[in-house]
């Protein structure tokens, strides 16, 4: 799922995978915990490990200051609220001005889409915005 989503640039959604998994193996979730609570469990174990580059809160801090508009365009297969509460436990959410992440829309970068959505969302014309990042 996740390989086919390099090749075709249509995002493979973690949920979805999920749920496919606990089907395919026949777990039965008990009805205290959904599907959500799952994912933020495995969100725990994954990433709450992640750290930063120790110059990265100063640079943004200064790009900020001087008045640049920055925002977040990024593949990944989680489902928003997984990522927003990443963004603010490491601390990055106030520097951007929105974020967009390919679980959220039909197509993951590279395709033109999810960065014609970066472009709206900050009303800017096509053509005239850097773009920094991997």
């Amino acid at each position: 799922m996740i390989e086919n989503s390099r090749i075709t640039n249509q995002e493979a959604h973690f949920e979805i995978a999920l749920k496919k998994l606990i089907h395919q193996f026949g777990i039965p979730l008990n009805g205290d915990i959904s599907l959500k609570k799952l994912l933020e469990i495995y969100y725990l174990e994954v990433y709450s490990e992640r750290k930063l580059y120790p110059e990265v809160i100063s640079v943004l801090n200064s790009l900020k200051n001087i008045g640049v508009r920055m925002g977040v365009v990024s593949n990944t297969t989680n489902p928003r609220f997984m990522k927003e509460n990443e963004m603010k436990a490491a601390g990055l959410a106030p520097f951007f001005d929105f974020a967009i992440y390919s679980s959220d829309t039909p197509y993951r970068k590279p395709h033109p889409s999810i960065f014609q959505l970066a472009i709206e969302s900050l009303k800017l014309k096509p053509g005239r915005n850097p773009f920094c990042g991997r």
